[in-house]
């Protein structure tokens, strides 16, 4: 979900998105975007070996071309900490189309 931030200290401003609606993005190589899951900063990012997830906590991983949830279920492809409870259990899907296209 991205999420109004005027209020932010870094200045930044994110959208919300509606649930289930599907968005498409093109990213240039280097070129990132800031994904706000709840109340956690994350971000997704194009990388030479393809789209990178960074969680709040810093850690990265790398999306598979095709299908990629992000959530607390055992079931994800990025499993988030067990302990946020705010963040669902299937809360994010990310489909990685390849060329840098999500």
């Amino acid at each position: 979900m991205f999420e109004p931030l005027e209020n932010e200290k870094d200045g930044s401003k994110l959208e919300r998105m509606p649930k289930g609606e599907a968005i498409t993005a093109i990213l240039a190589p280097g070129e990132g975007i800031d994904v706000r899951l709840s109340k956690h900063a994350c971000k997704l990012s194009a990388r030479n070996d393809g789209i990178q997830f960074t969680d709040q906590a810093g850690r990265t991983y790398t999306t598979g071309k095709g299908r990629n949830i992000v959530g607390r279920d055992a079931v994800s492809n990025i499993i988030m900490e067990p302990t946020l409870q705010d963040i669902s259990w299937l809360h994010l899907v990310i489909e990685n189309f390849g060329d840098n296209t999500l």
